[in-house]
């Protein structure tokens, strides 16, 4: 990964990590802020299902909370055909003690075999249209199958973990492995303190941001809302309202600010 930043860091500023994606599978926009006092998700909650050939649309909580460590995940997120379910996985490695970047390593470990296998299945088994939506051409190598983000507070500093999960395919074309690699926030993928991320859809949060008119006015919560809200705009197809919003600060409990479709788990 390699953190690119678009504005010089001002008090009102924030560096923008452009995470490496050769190419996303399909839909969602989250947009992750993190500052030394606090970190913003904003989740779009339109989420795509597909059973036997044939696709689908229904709205789900994107954000997920484990004793108030919280993650979300984006790209090939659940394949119930090959059993292959991350949230699960995730879920059940942040019950058990441990530092945040441990158990974001642990749980990144477990997911790749199952989510090859997932990836495998949907080459053999969907048609050739409806699996390149979903997991790229045969000889896309190092495209993006999934990407997760990891959070919470430990000592008193605001954590983000993100991680990506890339295909390996053969001379053939035919997936062989997964691969991912990690960014840590505080850490090399943040040297400014602040930071964001958006996993999923980002060609109009793209555009925007990379405009001569400046964007960061140091109200976060609004502007992660915004961005999100571009990509809804931008590809209603792929990224939809309504928008969930979490506020996590080194003091105090989480904060649902918008809860469109996440539960009463505050």
């Amino acid at each position: 990964m390699r953190t690119i930043p678009l504005y010089a860091i001002k008090a009102t500023s924030i560096s923008i990590c452009l995470l490496l994606v050769t190419g996303s599978t399909f839909g969602t926009c989250i947009v992750v802020l993190r500052t030394p006092n606090m970190i913003v998700i904003a989740s779009d909650t339109l989420f795509q299902e597909g059973k036997n050939n044939t696709w689908g649309y229904s709205h789900h909580c994107k954000i997920h909370s484990i004793d108030r460590k919280f993650f979300v995940l984006s790209g090939l997120s659940q394949d119930l055909e090959s059993d292959f379910m991350p949230v699960k996985i995730v879920s059940d490695v942040l019950r058990r003690q441990g530092r945040l970047k441990t158990q974001a390593e642990v749980a990144s470990q477990r997911i790749e075999a199952p989510l090859l296998k997932a990836i495998q299945r949907i080459y053999r088994d969907v048609s050739p249209e409806l699996s390149k939506r979903i997991i790229g051409g045969g000889s896309d190598e190092g495209t993006t199958m999934l990407q997760m983000a990891v959070v919470g507070i430990e000592e008193g500093v605001s954590k983000v973990i993100v991680v990506n999960f890339d295909k390996v395919v053969d001379a053939s074309g035919f997936p062989i492995g997964v691969k991912h690699d990690i960014a840590l926030c505080p850490g090399k993928a943040c040297p400014d303190g602040k930071q964001g991320w958006w996993l999923g859809e980002r060609r109009a949060i793209d555009s925007r941001l990379s405009s001569s008119v400046p964007y960061w006015t140091g109200a976060y919560i609004k502007e992660a809302v915004g961005l999100v809200e571009l990509e809804a705009t931008d590809k209603p197809d792929l990224v939809g309202k309504p928008i969930d919003v979490l506020l996590i600060r080194t003091v105090g409990q989480p904060k649902w600010i918008q809860k469109g479709e996440c539960p009463e788990n505050d």
